[in-house]
Order: C-alpha cells, then sequence, then structure tokens
C-alpha cells in the first residue's frame, strides 16, 4: 500500500519567463517510502511551453545549463536518484510526451525521484528543486504566460507496481500562480469606424515582454489626438487589476482619427515576488518591485479610425481565427477567448484546436465555450477546430456556422472526406501553412516533415478563403529570402519546402480563395500582435455577418497592424469575379498604421500561368488611394493588392494582402 502524503510548493509565485528557483515538497504522513518507490512530480504544463513553437528543455544532466531540476531528502542514511525522463538540455523542445495527468502534450515533462536504498518514514520529506542553481545554472523559467491558479501534480509509484500510480488529488495539490512582468509596451486598439458625435472606445493594453497584461502596472496617461477630431478625456488611469483601461472619444467631424496614449509609470510598486532571481536574458533589473528601475515612459498611437456622419453598410472587423489552448497535443493555456476579448481587443475570433486529440468532452467544452463568449455586436464567436491532415491534404481549420459536430482529421479521414460530410453554405475549411517544412525536431507531427499541399484537391464550396500568413510565416510563394518566410520568423524552427504548395500555385489552378492571417498561436494568446489578424468587410458584428462575409471573401489579411484596405476591379470588390472585354481598372484604397512605404498590384494570368508585379507605387504616406488601367489585360486573370509598411511592428515587416478578384471570360459572373 503506497504511502500517504502531502505536499507544498516555495515559493508559490513567479513572474513570466524570469528565472527563479521552486522546491516542491514531498512530506510523508504515513505509510513508508521503501528502496525502489518513486514519487513522481509535474509543474503544470505551461510552465514548460517556450519560445518558437515549442517546449523548453527541462533535465537533471548538467546542474550549470537552465531548467537543471536536483532532488533532496530529509534522511542522511537514504539515498535517492532525480530524473526528468526525456529531458534535455537543449533550449528548444518539440517531441509529445505521455503526461503524468491527462493527455500527451509536448510541454508534459516530470520528474521521478526514486528511493534507491533506505527507507522514509512519517515526517521525512523529498524535496525536488526546479532551478538549483548551486552548479552554476542560472535557474528554471516561470510560464510565460499567467493561467490562473495551477495545481503541481504529484504521483506515488511503488516499486512492486511501477504501472499503477496513486496520484495526490487536485483539491490537495499545491498551487502555482504566474504573474505578469513589469510593463515595457503600450498597445492601443480603436474600432476601425466611428460615427460623428458617437461616443466610442480605444482600448489601451499596458504588455509586459511576453505581451501579456501588465495587471500590476499604475501608469497614468495623457491623451490626444494626433489626427482628425475627436473630444476625449485629457487623462485616464490604467486600471491596476487588469493591466488596461478604455479611452472614450467622440469624433466631431468626418474623416480619420488616430488617438495617441503617453503615459508615465509609478516606480517601486510593491509586488510580491519571493524566490525570484531577476536579471534575466531580458534585462530587466531591481528587486521586489513592480516599476522599473527609472521613470517609464510609454507612448503608443491607435490604428486608424474611420469617421462618418452614418456608419458604412459594412464595416471591417478584425479576429483571429486560427490559435490553439490546453486541449491541442502542442499547446497550453486555458484562456484564449479571455486574451482574445480583453487584451487582443478582437471583434471575432475561432479556437481551433486540433481535432485529432479531441475527446467528446473537450469538444463538448469548446462547443459551450464558444456559445458562452459570442455577444454580438462586441464579439463574435465562431466553433472550429484543426484537422492536421498530411501532404498532399494539407492542414485544413474547419468552421461552423451553428454547432455543427463534424470531427473528421487525419485519424479518421481526410479532406475529400471531409468535404463530404460538411454542409453547403454551414461550413467551411481553410488550409494553412501550405509551403512549410517541419523542423526535424517535429518529425513526430503530423504530417511528418510537412503538410505540403497538392492543389488538384480542390473544393471551392468549401474552401473559400486560404491563409496566406501566419505566426509560422509567409506562405504566398515560395521564397526562402523573403524576410516572412518560414525561416526567418521566430515562431518556429522551420523553414520553405520546394514546390507548388503555396498560394500563388492554388490561385494558377483556378481556384477561388479569399486571403487572410492568423496568428496560429499555441499559447491561449490568440491575436498576438505580430502573428497575423483576418479582416473582414461585414454588414454586422454576429456570428452569420462574419461567417457569411469570410464565405463571401470579403477579406484580406495583415500580419497584425490594422490596416484599412480595399481594392476594386471594374467597381468590383475583392473576393468576387468581374467579365473581362471591356478593359480593366483597379482602383486601390489604404489606409496604414504607420507610414507605407509600397504598394504593388499583382496580376495572375490564368493562362500563361504566371504571377507579375504589374503597377508599383511608393506612397511615403500613410493613406494612399489610387486608380490604375491596365495597358495589356489578359483575358483570364486574377489581380490582388499587397503592401509593406516601413517600420516594423514587434520584429517583423507588416505587409497586408487584399482577396483577389477575378476577370474571366464568361459573361456570367459569379453570384
Amino acid at each position: 500500500m503506497a504511502p500517504r502524503i502531502r505536499a507544498s510548493v516555495t515559493p508559490s509565485i513567479g513572474i513570466a519567463g524570469e528565472y527563479g528557483t521552486w522546491i516542491v515538497r514531498c512530506t510523508i504522513e504515513d505509510g513508508l517510502l521503501n528502496t525502489g518507490d518513486t514519487v513522481a512530480v509535474a509543474l503544470p504544463n505551461t510552465w514548460h511551453a517556450w519560445l518558437r513553437n515549442s517546449a523548453k528543455g527541462v533535465h537533471s544532466l548538467d546542474p550549470a545549463q537552465p531548467n537543471y531540476v536536483s532532488a533532496q531528502v530529509s534522511r542522511a542514511d537514504v539515498t535517492i536518484r532525480c530524473t526528468v525522463p526525456d529531458g534535455s538540455t537543449d533550449e528548444f523542445e518539440k517531441a509529445t510526451r505521455e503526461a503524468l495527468v491527462g493527455p500527451p502534450n509536448r510541454c508534459a515533462y516530470h520528474t521521478e525521484v526514486t528511493v534507491t536504498q533506505g527507507t522514509l518514514q512519517a515526517g521525512d520529506w523529498i524535496d525536488v528543486t526546479y532551478g538549483d542553481t548551486s552548479g552554476g545554472s542560472p535557474g528554471f523559467t516561470a510560464a510565460l504566460h499567467p493561467n490562473g491558479a495551477e495545481p503541481v501534480r504529484i504521483a506515488l509509484l511503488t516499486a512492486d507496481n511501477k504501472d499503477e500510480k496513486t496520484l495526490l488529488s487536485e483539491e490537495k495539490s499545491p498551487l502555482l500562480v504566474t504573474k505578469a512582468g513589469e510593463p515595457v509596451e503600450v498597445a492601443a486598439y480603436a474600432p476601425s469606424h466611428a460615427r460623428v458625435g458617437s461616443e466610442a472606445a480605444c482600448h489601451v493594453a499596458a504588455l509586459d515582454s511576453w505581451q501579456n497584461p501588465a495587471a500590476a502596472a499604475r501608469i497614468s496617461f495623457a491623451v490626444s489626438v494626433v489626427e482628425g477630431r475627436a473630444e476625449h478625456p485629457a487623462t485616464v488611469a490604467l486600471n491596476p487589476e487588469t493591466g488596461t483601461c478604455v479611452v472614450p472619444f467622440t469624433p466631431t467631424a468626418p474623416g480619420v482619427v488616430r488617438l495617441m496614449v503617453t503615459g508615465l509609470a509609478e516606480t517601486n510598486a510593491p509586488c510580491d515576488r519571493p524566490g525570484v532571481n531577476r536579471g534575466n536574458e531580458l534585462g530587466i533589473n531591481g528587486e521586489d518591485t513592480c516599476g522599473t528601475d527609472g521613470e517609464g515612459t510609454f507612448t503608443a498611437v491607435s490604428n486608424p479610425i474611420l469617421c462618418a456622419e452614418e456608419l458604412p453598410c459594412e464595416q471591417v472587423y478584425w479576429g483571429d481565427l486560427h490559435s490553439h489552448a490546453r486541449r491541442s497535443f502542442d499547446a497550453t493555456g486555458d484562456l484564449p477567448f479571455a486574451y482574445a476579448r480583453d487584451v487582443a481587443h478582437l471583434d471575432f475570433y475561432a479556437l481551433t484546436d486540433h481535432v485529432e486529440g479531441l475527446t467528446d468532452e473537450m469538444w463538448q467544452e469548446i462547443r459551450l465555450a464558444t456559445q458562452d463568449w459570442y455577444d454580438p455586436g462586441r464579439f463574435a464567436t465562431i466553433l472550429g477546430y484543426e484537422a492536421t491532415f498530411p501532404a498532399p491534404w494539407a492542414h485544413h481549420n474547419v468552421y461552423f456556422r451553428d454547432d455543427d459536430d463534424v470531427r473528421i482529421g487525419r485519424h479518421n479521414g481526410t479532406v475529400q472526406d471531409l468535404w463530404r460530410q460538411l454542409m453547403p453554405g454551414q461550413a467551411m475549411t481553410i488550409p494553412h501553412h501550405t509551403g512549410v517544412r517541419f523542423s526535424p525536431k517535429a518529425s513526430n507531427l503530423p504530417g511528418g516533415t510537412g503538410p505540403n499541399i497538392d492543389w488538384q484537391y480542390a473544393n471551392d464550396t468549401f474552401r473559400r478563403v486560404v491563409e496566406i500568413y501566419s505566426g509560422h510565416g509567409l506562405c504566398e510563394y515560395y521564397d526562402p529570402e523573403h524576410p516572412l518566410a518560414y525561416q526567418h520568423c521566430d515562431f518556429s524552427l522551420n523553414d520553405s519546402a520546394v514546390g507548388p504548395h503555396y498560394v500563388q500555385d492554388g490561385w494558377l489552378t483556378g481556384q477561388r480563395m479569399g486571403t487572410i492571417c492568423s496568428s496560429d498561436n499555441h499559447q491561449a494568446q490568440s491575436g498576438r500582435r505580430q502573428t497575423g489578424l483576418a479582416a473582414v468587410w461585414a454588414p454586422a458584428l454576429t456570428r452569420n455577418g462574419i461567417f457569411d462575409s469570410i464565405h463571401n471573401r470579403q477579406t484580406y489579411g495583415t500580419t497584425g497592424a490594422r490596416i484599412l484596405l480595399k481594392m476594386w476591379v471594374n467597381d468590383t470588390f475583392m473576393g468576387r469575379e468581374t467579365a473581362s472585354g471591356n478593359g480593366v481598372s483597379v482602383r486601390v484604397w489604404v489606409v496604414g498604421t504607420d507610414e507605407i512605404a509600397w504598394v504593388e498590384i499583382l496580376r495572375g494570368d490564368l493562362d500563361a500561368q504566371r504571377f507579375d508585379v504589374v503597377y508599383r507605387r511608393e506612397p511615403n504616406a500613410a493613406d494612399c488611394a489610387f486608380t490604375w488601367d491596365d495597358p495589356q489585360p489578359v483575358a483570364n486573370a486574377l489581380y490582388y493588392v499587397r503592401l509593406r509598411q516601413k517600420e516594423p511592428l514587434a520584429g517583423r515587416v507588416v505587409q497586408a494582402w487584399s482577396s483577389p478578384v477575378w476577370v474571366v471570360q464568361s459573361q456570367e459572373k459569379e453570384g
């Protein structure tokens, strides 16, 4: 019979991404822990998630390396062995592991402490030290993102039955809490449209180095208008409980409005952060404070707000249609809806955990959360999942207009099987990172070395748009030198696959696909700023309104900046078809979030099977509107716009891509 134990963790708090030392003590309350018996300890999965869509290396191998784990015992006459199964000193790990509790997960490390000689009795203890610095290790990094109070799970495995574990109940498990770090930047998100004379709201968030809301920060902001005319308060104060605040404003004249907030952070605000070693690789110094070492000034300018006497019949709304949380084998986090709505301030959102690992219970949880968070006019949620089909099908995200229950992935079919089960007009499938070649570290991922698509498998009924960019990188066309190519983005460890697997290749087969971008975030930070946003021109911020507009390809995508973009060909809006025969006139309207470096019109010649940049303009301004007539139009073509701004966002170049307009010989245009 296994002994009964109690457990504690000291300290119980960590600061996001910072080095520290945490000791999990397992004390025997009654019974004996004999030679060969094992105590297993698992920190929350969030505490193992790391950069580049990976887990960090956790180990008991080298006491000088980061994330070193050791164990100590109270009795001098008892010896123990401490191991981390599948432990590694590598910074990035992508292997899926069996979890001590729950389904397999990339971040599911645990530590095993085995008694190799002697016996432990009531009152004796074993300490498992995460971040033992005695051998030169800088310590153990806390979770990158707050996720509430999370249990440290403990299990006992006896020598005579290693296959059966006795778990300490979740109610008796010690809890770890991650708090955000100090603010390093401020973001300001406003609606893209506002009515003159009506109050609207700009949302401001103070963010730490990992883009968490810096909830302990105390910042007062001065508010000003840098473009346009609007009434607003002179100052606003950050809510220290949420790390956010609202700037109410009322436009007083038509045109573009941009608001600016400038804040000064209070210093030396008290903060409970025991056991935390400051001075990590981010260069944040000081102890036992939530403020900066000196006075920190933060400035943010909102995205452009198009103000009019009457709101247009269709407005642009911003969302993330591709992100993951803890129900995916390669992801962590419990709060994706909250981050999407309250931190990224998205208008619409879909959680797309991998269907291959979803139990009926998990799927029901997602369905209920999607419904519970739906708030028409404020936050539109869409039910979806990711199906990780291998080549030649490619990974597809699946979306439902209503609460449907068709669940097909690589575990039970192909994308064609999926299409056969879906109802036209009630579901969509969106392919993504079609040209990625996965890192060798990810060889156990569904799809092997890459899910590269074969575009001959087409379905315009369900494949209405394509994800042209995500945090992984760009799949517009094959160009390993492009600054947004997979190998140049810090999201993962991947590179670009050679072959006709890219969006332009799909368009040249004649497929009608609009464009979106998404984050593909794997740590419940949906809408993270530099990893892709979908823009939708829709009549209403409702589930049906957003779904219909995506279905109609009234979409475009950006790398994260909330750029306003429209394109027409012969007065036909992007996403639709127009007839050839009377020339081609392309009209473009752009309002950037910063100075625009260039705008390009691309023409895809479906007969010649090639793409060309047929027009380029360098506005050197934040706004741009022009009309261009094609001097040499072709009979069967598509046109789309892409643009780049001069300044990067969070280290990445800022681009946007419109959906195409198709120019066809037939006089019968698509409805």
